[in-house]
């Protein structure tokens, strides 16, 4: 099974049975990955800060597409290259997940 199917599912399986994702995708930031972009701790996957604001952050080496849970109930997809992705716009993020690569 490759690495991206085995994080997808273990995202999914954090979803549904509200394991934090951190630690359902293991965290490891992915060997390909920009060190001077990653530091040692940082979360992959949804977060949020210490404010509420939510983000997304991908550790892999390549764009992804993930989609967005939003409070009101609607959800949208989009691509997110590595690094952090700011999630909250008009409406407020609840969740987000990795779906499949862009």
């Amino acid at each position: 099974m490759s690495r991206n199917r085995r994080f997808a599912l273990a995202i999914a399986f954090a979803a549904l049975t509200g394991v934090p994702t951190a630690a359902a995708a293991g965290a490891a930031p992915s060997s390909t990955t920009n060190a001077a972009s990653q530091s040692a701790n940082e979360i992959c996957g949804y977060w949020e800060d210490r404010f509420g604001r939510s983000f997304y952050t991908h550790c892999g080496a390549t764009d992804v597409a993930i989609r967005t849970i939003y409070q009101n109930g609607t959800t949208s997809d989009g691509c997110v290259a590595p690094g952090r992705t700011f999630l909250d716009g008009r409406q407020k993020a609840t969740y987000a997940y990795y779906i499949y690569p862009c």
